[in-house]
């Protein structure tokens, strides 16, 4: 318990850190204050975020053994409990369907002890304390309108999942009805195989495939109803803060620190000292003094995607570089062209790979870079560290293109994301809640 306290406080921190060092970059002051005090609170930062990930690692290592022995007490007893039953059960030889019940029940003991324990308590918990914090340094309608989208978000999730039950349920069962009769006409495979009953079989167990088939789809537009729903009030709430944060910015009270910003990446080639900008963001006054600093030829702007957080600057860049402008097929972008699919560019020694990821937006691209000293993804918000851009299009294909094209790179590819911190496709095979399951 205190290792799960202590990672949740330290995370909390972690974009407090994050707006100090943003405010010293954009802060007025002497060259060297300048360059002193965002190093002091990028290594704060990043400390932070090793702290934090250390304390869930610890937890996760402390709590493994109570947590297997708890699984494996329950699937003593259930064991014990089948073995118990009367002749009459035994002789149903519903083989299948009891296997499958038993590993379903196991799983579940194991989903439901870490859920609870380490997701469901602990956001409530993070949830009161960044509430108070945003009450705290800015003003009560900040923590209003967390509070307000959080508690929506809960209600929401709660009504539509406990609809949900039934479907879930009858896939469930169909599910092991047909897992029942597959096992058991292979167990009397004999027997089938005496009276030629081949294709009768194979005919029950395609009518109890259909059966799962039809419940199966009402589980998954069911799902894809609370995906919606979900993103639909998170984006109410992201848009409520950051009106509230821009007005404030506006009218002087609050720093470029406090309003959430979106990431622009620069690649160049050392030699050639050729360039190319990946996305804006709102301002593209530091990409420009970088290419001026090093002597750089922005010859390409690529577009992950062209939501107007990630393009906002695009027309002042191109009118100072006078670079082309390249962008997803599926999104419109004036005076840009198309870039489908397995486009490639060259930038002197630097390969360039086009990877629709789309999901978040309709043709969201991610840009692998090779030939530098390590290979470089510039995914927009396809992805972020530990998290994802969530599914605005299509949330089980942001998932599916994500799994297929982004984490399928070498693990010390460098993942660029349009929002918060670098990371690395090895530590969101490893950490990431989206996709770190998927692969166990």
């Amino acid at each position: 318990m205190a290792l799960l306290i202590a990672g949740k406080l330290v995370n909390i921190t972690v974009p407090l850190f994050y707006k100090q060092a943003v405010d010293a970059l954009s802060g007025a002051g002497t060259a060297g204050a300048v360059i002193a005090v965002p190093v002091g609170l990028i290594l704060a930062y990043g400390l932070a975020r090793v702290t934090s990930q250390g304390f869930n690692e610890l937890r996760n290592g402390v709590f493994a053994k109570v947590a297997q022995r708890a699984v494996r007490r329950i699937a003593l007893s259930a064991f014990r409990h089948i073995h118990s039953l009367s002749l009459r059960f035994h002789l149903d030889r519903r083989t299948g369907g009891l296997a499958r019940a038993v590993e379903r029940g196991i799983a579940g003991i194991e989903f439901l002890l870490s859920f609870m324990l380490f997701n469901v308590i602990p956001t409530l918990f993070e949830i009161l304390v960044v509430s108070a914090i945003l009450w705290r340094l800015y003003n009560w309608q900040f923590a209003a309108v967390t509070l307000a989208t959080i508690v929506t978000y809960i209600a929401f999730t709660f009504v539509i999942t406990d609809w949900r039950v039934r479907f879930r349920r009858e896939m469930n069962e169909r599910n092991s009805e047909a897992n029942t009769k597959s096992v058991d006409s292979l167990l009397n495979y004999e027997t089938v195989k005496y009276f030629a009953n081949e294709e009768h079989e194979a005919q029950r167990y395609d009518r109890a495939l259909q059966a799962y088939e039809r419940a199966a789809v009402k589980s998954e537009t069911t799902l894809a109803l609370l995906n919606v729903g979900q993103g639909a009030i998170i984006a109410s709430g992201l848009i409520g803060i950051m009106l509230l944060a821009g007005q404030g910015v506006a009218a002087g009270r609050m720093t470029i620190g406090d309003f959430v910003l979106v990431n622009a990446y620069l690649i160049w080639d050392l030699e050639a000292k050729r360039a190319v900008a990946f996305d804006t963001g709102a301002d593209c006054s530091s990409m420009l003094k970088l290419a001026t600093s090093e002597s750089l030829a922005i010859k390409m702007i690529l577009l992950t995607h062209a939501h107007p957080d990630h393009v906002a600057d695009l027309p002042r860049l191109r009118e100072e570089t006078g670079a082309q402008i390249f962008a997803p097929a599926r999104e419109l972008v004036l005076g840009a062209e198309k870039v489908e699919e397995g486009k490639r560019f060259d930038v002197g020694k630097i390969k360039i790979e086009a990877r629709l990821t789309w999901g978040h937006s309709p043709g969201g691209t991610t840009f692998v870079c090779t030939g530098l000293a390590r290979p470089v993804a510039i995914v927009g918000d396809s992805m972020f560290a530990g998290s994802m851009g969530g599914g605005s299009v299509s949330y089980s294909d942001a998932v599916q293109n994500n799994l297929e094209k982004i984490l399928t790179l070498p693990d010390e590819t460098i993942i660029c994301p349009g929002h918060g911190p670098m990371t690395s496709v090895g530590e969101e095979k490893l950490h990431n809640p989206f996709f770190a399951h998927r692969g166990r």
